[in-house]
């Protein structure tokens, strides 16, 4: 009776299956199994319910004689038909109404899907499928928000395979792409954040269109606005740079008004020196000028006075850093430098 009881249990373990549950729910790493057919589920539960009846009506003599059968194999689960797709490399701007995300194809992948979580403790939100590489979300700029774009393939019911890793981007929305970084958006250069050597070839249009509509209203008010240094090379930053470090004796004095070369605005075709790059230009009409007015197109005193230990750098009332209007505007208002509005660091390694 004993050996009928274990032999009973071991025929039934073999029988028994199992169903794991998935979700595709963000931005967990996700997987999706082959589902476990009505059929095959009530064709088991058959078979078990036939051994057992029969095992009951079979004396201990019997057993015992009987000779040793091989088990039925099972079907094994079937594979899902479709890979997961990698994961998704994106960038986040937000603005004071929308915030606007874009990534990177992924090989193979059939859509994408976008999530936000609103509070560090909060829970993710599904805020838009597409096929496309971008999307606007009617979301304004917000420190607490955090995003998640995943890719997915569709299997042949029509269900998602999700990426099996997710990036999440969280403010600042650091990004970085062939060697340059963004923050939020905007591209960043500083002393902590280099531009690759072969990075730029000029001033951008933007810049430029924003720099001749500037000087047009100056010249309406009676002031006189040029370009006295605008874009510069890797190359020619690094000649510059060991120039001032020779006169001055040390690298020491020199980082205190001049970038080495990679770490310098110049090079990423959104910044410029007005006028007279020196300290006699400080308070000039010109200057207290631009000070009032340069971020009503576009653009910021990048190295404001009184924030050297922010920047990295002394005060240049003559520097200009193209931002765009609404970013310069926020800026302006804040009365913070990048620096201090993204908690980020301007120092070498």
């Amino acid at each position: 009776m004993k050996r009928k009881l274990l032999l009973m249990i071991g025929i039934a373990a073999l029988l028994s299956g199992c169903a794991e549950e998935y979700t595709d729910g963000p931005p967990v790493t996700t997987t999706q199994p082959a589902a476990v057919t009505e059929a095959s589920s009530q064709a088991e539960t058959t078979a078990t319910e036939q051994t057992t009846a029969e095992l009951t009506t079979t004396t201990a003599e019997e057993v015992t004689r009987a000779q040793p059968t091989k088990a039925a194999a099972l079907p094994a689960p079937e594979a899902p038909k479709v890979k997961a797709p990698g994961a998704v490399s994106f960038m986040v701007s937000t603005s004071e109404k929308q915030t606007e995300i874009s990534w990177d194809s992924v090989k193979g992948a059939d859509g994408y899907t976008v999530w936000i979580k609103r509070s560090e403790g909060g829970k993710w939100e599904r805020q838009y499928d597409t096929d496309e590489l971008s999307c606007v979300l009617d979301e304004p700029r917000s420190k607490a928000n955090s995003f998640c774009v995943k890719a997915y393939r569709l299997d042949d019911n029509g269900g998602k395979v999700f990426s099996e890793k997710a990036h999440v981007s969280s403010f600042p929305y650091l990004y970085q792409k062939d060697g340059v970084t963004y923050v939020d958006g905007m591209l960043l250069v500083n002393k902590t954040y280099p531009l690759p050597a072969d990075y730029g070839d000029g001033l951008t249009e933007q810049t430029l269109a924003a720099f001749y509509e500037m000087q047009q209203a100056a010249a309406n008010d009676g002031i006189s606005l040029w370009i006295t240094s605008g874009f510069r090379s890797y190359s020619e930053q690094q000649w510059l740079y060991q120039s001032y470090v020779y006169r001055d004796g040390s690298s020491e004095s020199a980082d205190r008004y001049s970038a080495r070369a990679g770490h310098s605005e110049h090079q990423s075709g959104l910044a410029f020196d007005l006028n007279f790059a020196g300290m006699a230009f400080n308070g000039t009409p010109e200057a207290v000028w631009i000070a009032e007015n340069c971020y009503r197109f576009g653009f910021i005193i990048r190295y404001p006075e009184g924030k050297e230990d922010k920047t990295g750098y002394n005060y240049e009332s003559w520097h200009c850093r193209y931002v765009g209007k609404e970013r310069a505007k926020t800026l302006t208002e804040s009365g913070l430098t990048v620096e201090e509005f993204y908690g980020l660091t301007s120092e070498y390694s």
